[in-house]
């Protein structure tokens, strides 16, 4: 299992973010299974009691174990390709979708408004407007916006999506620039520079800080 877990660590091509979220299901399964159990001698029964585990003993929700039973499949499937393994006992364990519906709300633009009030700082009104009125990924979009991106005079934005541009012509998109994004934006540009190429966000320590309280925050129930 270790040989296996550290060759597709070393050959893990993709974005922090996803690495991180990869790193969670090769640790549950040094946990389980242990770093010397023959993956030979992991059956089917095996790969059941694992995916009933996640849910059980991690306590994580079903599209939680779902996304990470997806990752498993995939480590095992190269495994077959690399050929250090002659079956694949997570090949009958089903994946399934990975959104959680109970956490879907719809949040009326009142209580919005109400949440930018009680922000500390425009920093903070200005990324909550992008992600309730403008949709933008938090934060891996809204992080990447440069004063170049906003079109004043077309009332437009364009956004940068890191975790789409894999795909053929969904590198970046553009959307509008809605009264509420226009506000937050132009309050937000008489406390920076509005150069083309100068972010609308923090810089340096204080930006990794405000990136990580505000993905927490809006990762949280509901």
């Amino acid at each position: 299992m270790g040989k296996l877990l550290r060759r597709y660590r070393d050959t893990l091509v993709v974005k922090p973010g996803t690495a991180t979220a990869y790193g969670h299901t090769l640790r549950n399964l040094r946990e389980y299974f242990g770093e010397d159990k023959p993956l030979s001698a992991i059956t089917a029964l095996d790969a059941d009691n694992y995916r009933a585990w996640l849910g059980e003993h991690e306590q994580l929700s079903t599209a939680t174990v779902n996304r990470r039973i997806t990752v498993v499949k995939s480590i095992f499937r190269k495994g077959l390709r690399w050929g250090i393994m002659e079956d694949d006992p997570f090949a009958g364990v089903k994946g399934g979708g990975s959104s959680n519906e109970s956490r879907k709300r719809f949040i009326p633009p009142a209580d919005v408004a109400r949440v930018m009030e009680a922000c500390p700082d425009v920093q903070w009104r200005c990324l909550i407007a992008l992600s309730c009125f403008g949709g933008l990924r938090i934060p891996s979009e809204a992080l990447l916006l440069c004063w170049g991106d906003i079109d004043w005079n077309e009332a437009a934005l364009r956004v940068h999506s890191p975790k789409t541009e894999h795909h053929a012509g969904q590198a970046e998109r553009v959307i509008p620039l809605f009264p509420e994004l226009k506000r937050c934006c132009r309050k937000r540009s008489r406390r920076r520079s509005r150069a083309r190429n100068t972010s609308l966000r923090a810089t340096g320590k204080a930006r990794r800080i405000y990136a990580r309280s505000l993905y927490a925050s809006s990762s949280g129930p509901g």
